[in-house]
């Protein structure tokens, strides 16, 4: 049943970001550089119910749209779902939930909020395999054999509400499996299919990937395949390489490659590293650097990209 609160599980975080941006569009350059308020973020959730029957979460934030008066922020919700627990099972295992809302729709270790580096993978950003806030109904769980070899399955499948023309926006279903071994080995697979809107009209799609995660005790590796299948429109594919290596309790490292790849076109290639230092447990100061060059335009409009991002973030 409802329960009273204590205190209500809540947290805020609050991101500064400086940049500077050099880029290269139609063969002509031009440099920009900002310090803005990116977000300040509210997060509160939890479990409700004697036995943690139901999950409830949100993120609530306000983002800088562009300018610095009050009128250039907006409001937003990235994050908004609830949960059933444990439909079949025993109580806490996670063997099968039923979720609806807005969330996530990524690989347990990869995409969305699974990432070292801000900057989103091309996965993410041009072919559409992940999404961090994608409106959803799924079945979901987790089975754990904890042996002398401790493997663990996480599965999700759903339907997804799709950018279209038409009213009829319930035009999407995925699904996504992983196996994690000894909590150092992770490899996961990923599968969606859909339609989207392209001008006027919409189009299908199918979306896949597979990725693999090396979690040993100061350093992260990282690799993943993606493919882009549209009908009527070129295939794309993604490959994403990265690093990451904490030397020190506070101090990370991180570094990315990836290629994108489309039919008669020249491949885009982005390298980004990370530099990220722990002034606090909860507040740290982070720069980032990418190199993009797409000669053909298969990101966006530029040739060429070097973006420098100063973060400051600071969570309570």
């Amino acid at each position: 049943g409802v329960r009273d609160l204590k205190s209500l599980p809540i947290s805020v975080e609050v991101e500064i970001e400086g940049s500077y941006d050099r880029t290269t569009a139609s063969g002509v350059g031009a440099e920009s550089s900002d310090v803005k308020i990116e977000e300040v973020e509210v997060q509160a959730g939890g479990p409700f119910g004697k036995k943690g029957r139901i999950t409830a979460f949100t993120v609530f934030g306000i983002e800088e749209a562009g300018g610095s008066s009050s009128a250039d922020f907006e409001a937003k919700i990235s994050k908004a779902y609830l949960q059933i627990n444990d439909i079949i099972g025993p109580t806490g295992a996670g063997v099968l939930n039923l979720k609806a809302g807005q969330d996530h729709l990524a690989l347990p270790f990869m995409g969305g909020s699974q990432k070292f580096i801000q900057n989103k993978h091309f996965a993410e950003s041009v072919l559409g395999v992940f999404n961090p806030e994608q409106r959803l109904v799924e079945v979901n769980g987790l089975i754990t054999n904890d042996g002398s070899l401790s493997v663990t399955h996480r599965y999700r499948l759903g339907g997804t509400r799709e950018d279209v023309n038409d009213g009829n926006k319930l035009r999407g279903l995925y699904g996504a499996y992983s196996i994690t071994v000894n909590e150092v080995y992770s490899l996961g697979a990923i599968y969606r299919n859909g339609d989207e809107k392209n001008g006027g009209v919409d189009v299908s799609y199918n979306r896949y990937g597979i990725a693999g995660e090396v979690e040993l005790k100061r350093l992260v590796l990282d690799a993943g395949w993606f493919f882009d299948d549209r009908a009527g429109l070129a295939d794309r594919y993604n490959l994403i390489f990265e690093a990451a290596w904490l030397p020190l309790p506070r101090l990370s490292l991180a570094s990315r490659f990836e290629t994108l790849g489309e039919r008669d076109k020249a491949s885009a290639k982005s390298l980004n590293f990370m530099l990220r230092y722990d002034i606090l447990k909860n507040v740290y100061a982070m720069i980032e650097y990418r190199n993009l060059t797409d000669d053909d335009h298969i990101t966006g409009t530029n040739e060429d990209e070097s973006k420098v991002r100063l973060f400051f973030v600071a969570a309570f």
